[in-house]
């Protein structure tokens, strides 16, 4: 099925708009909260390269 014929059942199923629909679906589902767990894996890795490189500095003196 496609996405517009699924939001189209919907929207008439319920007996609302557009607009109507797509605030239900946005308060349910929360699909913003996806990019809460990116961000974090992201600083994450930010500090672990920080990291990463202040070790790595030490590193220069043992010829490794």
């Amino acid at each position: 099925m496609k996405r517009t014929a699924a939001f189209e059942t919907l929207s008439t199923a319920l007996g609302q708009d557009a607009n109507a629909v797509t605030d239900l679906l946005w308060s349910t589902y929360k699909p913003y909260q996806v990019w809460y767990w990116f961000s974090a894996v992201g600083f994450v890795s930010l500090a672990g390269i920080i990291t990463f490189a202040r070790v790595s500095k030490r590193w220069k003196d043992l010829d490794v």
